[in-house]
């Protein structure tokens, strides 16, 4: 027979016991009752359960026979049908061994496979499939609570695969966590709730009521019991409901209490939320000092207002304390802080403490505006008390130029612009002086700054130039003058302090420019600005002689040309047109040479005076011929026949030969 057979021997007595199972083996082979397998003796079958696509692990440890035969169990290597097996080796003649079956997932509900004891008899192993169950869970779910009316939580019971046969039961019940049945939302339970075979799923709604309570996420739970038909994963559903209203605001109002005349008053501030909460709100305050001042006008106070949920307002008690001094109204203020789950819209709250004892009052209530420069008065006034009153500045200052009289006259003429705080006190001529004071702003503004029109004279270009700008006024003097825009002809400047334009101008054309005079009022000087046109003309270069003597060819001529009315020295040069040959014009103005040939010869000569500035002089220069003289001779006699020689006297006048 062809079969898988696995032996182990021990260290000490292997060998033996290898040839007696030899010997035992060649027994069974010849004895005619072992000729074919038979049912096993001691393991005739074996029974196992197993879910579809699990394992199970079989025991057949005391399967294998006894003293000889205890060989441990084989197998002949064929497979099931439906699934695997694992058939260790033994782990000795008595040793513990386990066979492995695991199911392939098919849909087969039974296998069977065969193993051999120790005598090669069969033991026949059958395995039950049984179906697997799906695995039950529920899930989480987040709904926006809302304002009002109900809003759905619907959960999902999930199966981790179909419901078999006689589907999945289970029972379904909310129970609180942060939220509350009843306020929150709406308690629910089902029992026997049921996912049919083939189906997956359930749902479950829960009902969440809505408010406009600013209030922390809340939290409920659906919690699933008493299932059948599947086993459990997850049977806990957590509900959050989710806030969606904005954190009220915290604020508080002013408060005004008669300060009496003994003993104390109490300033309540009122402390409110902008809307109820569903949760406890707090805030923290504590009072500070204006004008009145804490320990002698009032009892200083601080601490923490708890609003519980639904509470939307809450008081703070000021102590005031009363007295009989003249004083004006005094002032405190209570202070909000640290709000907790509210922010704070209003955070200061003005508490005023009413005289009621006689006081004087200064006046007016303001004062109109000054400008710089320019003279200012206005009188100050005093009511209650004993009168005539004394006029003094207390605090902060006046502009300057400015003073107050006792008498409560406020004149000068300001130099400063800007905005001036200062406190005019009046004090009455009552046995027992009273004073009052008033706080004032005097702004000053800045003064209207004029530059007169002027109209510059014009300049040459290359000649001294002086012009002014007519003085500005208004404002304080004395003035600054600058350039602001535009420029000035190059070799012009202005004089800062005086508007002064002095200097030589070297170019020609027409020059826009602005001026801005600037005064010496104090803080933000005021300012004028005017724009200005500088026209420099070219200076007029006259070249002179207007005419040329004429020339004679051959004769050496001589002409010196000279130029006037620009800035010398003075260059010439041919312009255009030819002089005559033999005659040259040097750049200082000399034509000279002897002329060579004759005629009329059209030229143009250009001077220029030292700053570049020109002038054409047109020319016709006339070459007249010599005259030739033969001066008399008288000629030897000749004869006839005779050679003759006579010379006639040289020709003078022109150009030899």
């Amino acid at each position: 027979m062809n079969k898988q057979r696995r032996f182990l021997a021990d260290a000490t007595g292997g060998r033996a016991r290898l040839v007696v199972m030899f010997v035992l083996f060649a027994m069974t082979l010849l004895a005619p009752g072992w000729a074919m397998a038979q049912a096993s003796t001691y393991c005739p079958t074996l029974n196992a359960t197993v879910v579809q696509g699990g394992s199970v692990q079989i025991d057949v440890t005391t399967c294998d026979g006894t003293g000889v035969d205890d060989i441990g169990v084989g197998w002949n290597g064929v497979q099931p049908a439906h699934g695997t097996i694992v058939v260790p080796n033994p782990s000795g003649a008595q040793g513990t061994q386990i066979v492995t079956y695991t199911h392939n997932g098919d849909n087969a509900t039974s296998d069977t496979f065969p193993l051999e004891d120790g005598r090669s008899d069969i033991i026949t192993v059958n395995i039950t499939i049984t179906p697997s169950q799906p695995t039950l869970s529920i899930n989480d779910v987040s709904v926006n609570e809302g304002n009002a009316g109900t809003s759905n939580a619907t959960f999902t019971v999930s199966l981790s695969q179909p419901a078999g046969a006689g589907g999945a039961s289970f029972d379904i019940a909310t129970a609180d966590g942060s939220a509350i049945a009843g306020v929150d939302y709406v308690a629910s339970s089902l029992t026997g709730q049921t996912i049919p075979a083939g189906s997956s799923s359930a749902t479950f709604t829960v009902l969440v009521n809505g408010d406009t309570l600013s209030e922390p996420n809340e939290t409920f739970f659906v919690n699933v019991s008493n299932v059948s038909g599947a086993g459990v994963s997850d049977a806990q559903g957590q509900g959050t409901i989710v806030n969606d209203d904005a954190l009220p605001s915290l604020s508080i109002d002013d408060v005004s209490v008669n300060e009496g005349n003994s003993g104390t008053t109490t300033a309540t501030f009122t402390v409110t939320l902008s809307a109820a909460s569903g949760q406890t709100v707090s805030v923290n305050y504590a009072s500070a000092d204006g004008t009145a001042t804490a320990g002698s006008d009032y009892v200083a106070r601080s601490g923490t207002l708890t609003f519980a949920p639904g509470t939307t307002a809450q008081g703070v008690a000021i102590t005031v304390n009363g007295d009989t001094a003249l004083e004006p109204n005094e002032t405190f203020s209570v202070g909000l802080s640290g709000a907790s789950n509210a922010s704070i819209a209003r955070a200061t709250g003005a508490g005023t403490i009413l005289n009621d004892d006689v006081v004087v009052t200064v006046g007016p209530a303001s004062l109109p505006a000054a400008t710089a420069g320019s003279a200012y008065s206005q009188n100050l006034s005093a009511s209650g008390g004993t009168a005539p009153y004394s006029f003094a500045v207390t605090a902060g200052a006046l502009p300057a130029g400015l003073t107050l009289s006792a008498a409560g006259v406020l004149s000068g003429t300001p130099t400063a612009t800007g905005s001036f705080n200062f406190t005019a006190t009046a004090t009455d001529s009552g046995g027992s002086p009273t004073s009052g004071n008033r706080a004032y702003t005097l702004t000053v503004a800045g003064a209207t700054v004029t530059l007169p029109a002027t109209s510059l004279p014009a300049g040459t270009a290359g000649q001294a130039y002086s012009g002014a700008l007519n003085p500005a006024t208004g404002g304080i003097p004395p003035y600054t003058y600058a350039v602001t825009a535009g420029a000035l002809p190059a070799g012009i400047t202005l004089n800062g302090s005086s508007g002064a334009l002095t200097g030589t101008p070297g170019s020609v054309g027409s020059f826009a420019f602005s001026v801005t005079a600037t005064d010496s009022t104090s803080g933000t000087p005021s300012q004028g600005t005017r724009g200005y046109t500088l026209n420099i003309a070219a200076p007029p270069i006259v070249v002179a002689p207007s005419t040329l003597p004429a020339a004679t060819r051959g004769t050496a001529y001589s002409q010196t040309l000279s130029a006037s009315g620009g800035t010398a020295p003075y260059t010439y040069a041919l312009a255009s047109g030819a002089l005559p040959a033999g005659l040259t014009l040097a750049s200082n103005g000399t034509l000279s040479g002897t002329a060579t040939v004759e005629g009329s010869f059209n030229f143009t000569v250009t001077a220029t005076d030292a700053g570049s500035f020109t002038a054409n002089q047109a020319y016709s220069l006339t070459v007249a011929g010599p005259n030739l003289v033969l001066p008399a001779s008288s000629l030897p006699a000749g004869t006839a026949g005779q050679a003759y020689s006579a010379s006639i006297t040289p020709a003078t006048g022109g150009t030899a030969p």
